[in-house]
């Protein structure tokens, strides 16, 4: 359920969801001892390692919850304070909702590990490799969408912009097929910046025109609608490309989610389908799937990798 690099034994403080456990069959079933050990449990997988995980071992278990020295006392309580732990392939039982809060703060150190680096390489000029850290999020990212995908952290711009396949800035989105958008960029939005300042002064040069005449004309394209899906014929052209399954559904959630979280004129498009195929074709050369139809079989990203 979580990916085992994660460790937030730098996290003094375990979030609890009050309703969700006031609510909970473990409320509503077990009894005082089963309760107090399965909490204790909650407790301690948070400071394991991956995070919201516990050795299968019923020795170290009844260690954990005070009962080393009765276990006859610890098979009284067991199946109750173990309540809705699952093993998984890792050999580690995993609580499901103390997962989805594990990759939650796991994902928010990451950010801000990530937003770090990319000020410290600002600031003294450098180049900071946050390659690896940037794999890492994409992956709690998914494990998340998969536990609990109504967590808000999933709406938060920085998912939205870290987990954005990156574009190369030469493609333009007048292309058609060959067209798409370039992920952010500072360096980009300089150059930007500095093409329209002298686009401006050479108009001023130009000709002095009545205030009346000087309003900017209406901007290009619109931002993306709500329930925007791409068309029938985008499905060929995502298998195409190796996506197929589930996939193309769990992108289309990111799309939306990016370039919603897009402020101003940075989330206006003139053609949503173009950039959409633009971004699946950055998807499959991210994920080692962009090759000719049939040499290498579609990947599902609706699992957990």
């Amino acid at each position: 359920m979580v990916p085992p690099e994660v460790d937030l034994r730098d996290f003094k403080f375990m979030p609890l969801d009050v309703v969700r456990l006031r609510d909970s069959g473990l409320t509503a079933k077990a009894t005082g001892d089963e309760f107090r050990a399965a909490v204790l449990l909650w407790c301690a997988s948070w400071h394991q390692v991956p995070a919201a995980s516990l050795p299968d071992d019923d020795d170290e278990l009844a260690n954990i919850c005070g009962y080393s020295r009765s276990r006859r006392e610890w098979a009284k309580v067991r199946v109750g304070a173990l309540r809705n732990w699952t093993g998984c392939s890792d050999g580690r039982l995993y609580h499901a909702a103390v997962a989805g809060k594990a990759l939650e703060a796991w994902i928010e150190k990451l950010a801000s590990a990530i937003g770090g680096a990319a000020g410290n390489a600002k600031r003294w000029n450098v180049k900071i490799d946050t390659d690896r850290l940037r794999a890492q999020f994409r992956q709690a990212v998914d494990a998340l969408r998969t536990i609990d995908p109504q967590s808000s952290t999933l709406r938060k711009k920085a998912v939205a912009v870290l987990t954005m396949p990156s574009l190369p800035e030469s493609e333009g989105e007048s292309g058609g097929e060959s067209g798409g958008d370039s992920h952010p960029d500072r360096n980009g939005q300089r150059q930007g910046q500095r093409q329209g300042q002298g686009e401006e002064r050479e108009k001023s040069a130009q000709a002095k025109a009545p205030r009346a005449a000087s309003a900017s004309p209406p901007s290009r394209g619109s931002r993306l609608p709500v329930d925007w899906q791409p068309g029938p014929e985008q499905e060929s052209f995502a298998e195409s490309l190796g996506i197929r399954n589930g996939a193309v559904h769990a992108e289309l959630a990111k799309f939306r989610d990016y370039w919603a979280a897009q402020p101003g004129q940075k989330g206006v498009k003139a053609d949503w389908t173009a950039t959409w195929r633009n971004w699946l074709r950055r998807v499959a050369e991210s994920k080692g799937a962009a090759k000719l139809p049939g040499q290498q079989p579609g990947f599902d990203l609706d699992g957990v990798h």
